[in-house]
């Protein structure tokens, strides 16, 4: 079985699946929920010697297996993304599913989460290397359907492309949809905007002085949302403006009615390349920012996207909000951040924690702390569940003398007897589950030296590693750092062994800008 991969699992948790399309049916004998989870049952016990135990069932009572929209399918879904599941067990794949596409869907996701799927009376056992090469093939034909029929869907908008036709999507600003001709079609109040768009960009040569003078004017675009630099861009290149179609980088003559003279429109794309080409997009050298896609703006809760500026020839390097970025400088208190310099502060603060007992003992009583209390909460729970199985048994032991006095007890005690005896069972099948939930939190509690040893990894290999490995590795320590212009908040991630934990916030570097340009970074 591939999930014995995990020398660690001591159990094989199993799901019980069961379903019946009606109520009626669900009262029914033959095929109903309690004959579908008897048999299941049963083939969990036979393959009890390899530790096959019950986690849970789940019973979807008069719903359809057309959808996966089903109360206890999609609650069993859930505990499957939280890693409580190692095998799905159901009658027959019908009981799972009607659907090929659904079907194919699960099969992936159970995959994903490395989750066996079992149908007991039909030989499908993904457990077995027989079962898991029919769920293969199964996934490749899938996979061959979904790309002809994608292949066929391009083929389709190509030809539609060819003869103007518009493909659909989002309706461009300037034009409404005409389903009777099948054409796009002028709508006037909008193609005034995108007119002004064309002549306020070929008078200020700047998109972002484009977008200032859209939201001046109470401008708004399709969707009744401020203009922005991207999508104020994205106006100025599309050809539909100019009465074309463009497709798979193809353009095509439109059917529909331009807004944009192609003389206009043709010059604006030569404005849009010389600029480009004047100011080269900091994408270049993306690997040069350690901490692209972490930084947070602590004013508005934008990103901070990575800037440059030229000086003298050089180039001087920023994170920068996205919301200034997009709309204008007013749009946002931040101030530009020095990347390079702020860098080499976040490196030097992550190399001096390793060298803080102090604050690192700290940040592990911290990143232990909700896992160390949930694991004193079930603690409580396994010693109230001990006691409860004390008095069962004295329960049961004070009833079975009864069967030594009276050789021919009532049969009330003998029910007794057997009542007491399956709630000592559940009894102790929870205190089971409790105590294998303690151990895998206890699993998750790690020491001081882990952190420690963690931390002083990152100082002694950050310096010989190339700048797009230091970016991946920055990405193990740090989640999110929020910026405003007095303070820098950081949130470390958890380390692998902290996963449960919610993150600590530790740095607090004051002013380290010196100013709102800085010469040197």
């Amino acid at each position: 079985m591939r999930i014995k991969k995990n020398k660690k699992k001591e159990v094989v948790r199993c799901a019980v699946y069961t379903r019946v399309s009606t109520d009626n049916q669900a009262e029914k004998g033959y095929s109903s929920l309690e004959s579908q989870k008897e048999h299941i049952l049963n083939f969990i016990k036979s393959r009890k010697f390899e530790g096959w135990e019950l986690f849970g069932i789940y019973e979807d009572a008069g719903f359809s297996a057309a959808s996966l929209d089903r109360p206890e399918l999609q609650r069993m879904l859930r505990d499957i993304r939280k890693g409580l599941i190692d095998v799905v067990l159901v009658y027959k794949i019908d009981r799972l599913t009607r659907s090929h596409k659904d079907f194919y869907y699960l099969i992936e996701f159970f995959d994903k989460y490395n989750v066996e799927l079992v149908a007991v009376t039909q030989k499908f056992d993904t457990t077995n290397a027989m079962g898991r090469l029919l769920r293969s093939i199964m996934l490749d034909f899938a996979q061959f359907e979904r790309e002809m029929t994608a292949e066929r869907t391009r083929d389709k908008m190509k030809a539609r492309a060819k003869k103007g036709l518009w493909n659909g999507g989002c309706l461009p600003l300037g034009y409404d949809y005409d389903p009777e001709n099948k054409k796009l079609i002028i709508n006037p109040q909008e193609a005034k905007i995108v007119k002004f768009i064309f002549e306020t960009y070929l008078k200020e040569g700047s998109i972002s002085k484009v977008v200032k003078a859209l939201n001046e004017k109470g401008y708004k675009t399709k969707n009744g949302n401020d203009f922005i630099y991207t999508s104020t861009r994205h106006i100025l290149e599309n050809p539909i403006y100019a009465g074309k179609i463009k497709y798979s980088g193809e353009i095509y003559q439109g059917n529909h009615e331009a807004i944009i003279d192609e003389r206009i429109f043709e010059e604006v794309q030569r404005m849009l390349n010389r600029n480009k080409k004047e100011c080269k997009s900091i994408k270049q050298n993306k690997y040069d920012f350690l901490l692209r896609g972490l930084l947070r703006c602590g004013y508005c809760g934008s990103n901070l996207t990575t800037h440059y500026t030229l000086k003298n020839g050089d180039k001087f390097f920023y994170y920068k909000c996205t919301r200034i970025q997009h709309r204008d400088k007013t749009a946002c208190l931040s101030k530009p951040l020095p990347a390079r310099k702020f860098d080499n502060v976040m490196v030097e603060s992550i190399g001096n924690m390793a060298k803080d007992n102090r604050l690192l003992k700290r940040i592990l009583e911290r990143s232990n702390r909700v896992v160390l209390n949930e694991i004193e909460e079930l603690r409580k729970e396994e010693n109230k569940l001990e006691k409860e199985i004390e008095r069962k048994s004295e329960e049961i032991r004070k009833l079975l003398n009864l069967f030594l006095l009276d050789k021919n007890p009532p049969i009330e005690v003998r029910e007794e007897v057997n009542k007491r005896s399956k709630e000592k069972e559940e009894l102790e099948k929870k205190l089971e589950e409790i105590r294998l939930k303690i151990r895998r939190k206890e699993s998750t509690v790690i020491d001081f030296e882990i952190i420690k040893k963690g931390l002083e990894g990152f100082y002694k290999v950050y310096p010989s590693l190339e700048p797009k490995e230091r970016q991946a590795l920055a990405r193990l320590f740090i989640k999110e750092v929020k910026i405003l212009n007095d303070k820098v908040d950081v949130e470390f991630l958890e380390f692998p062994e902290l996963a449960h934990q919610e993150p600590v916030q530790i740095l607090k570097e004051p002013s380290i800008r010196g100013g709102r340009r800085d010469s040197n970074p």
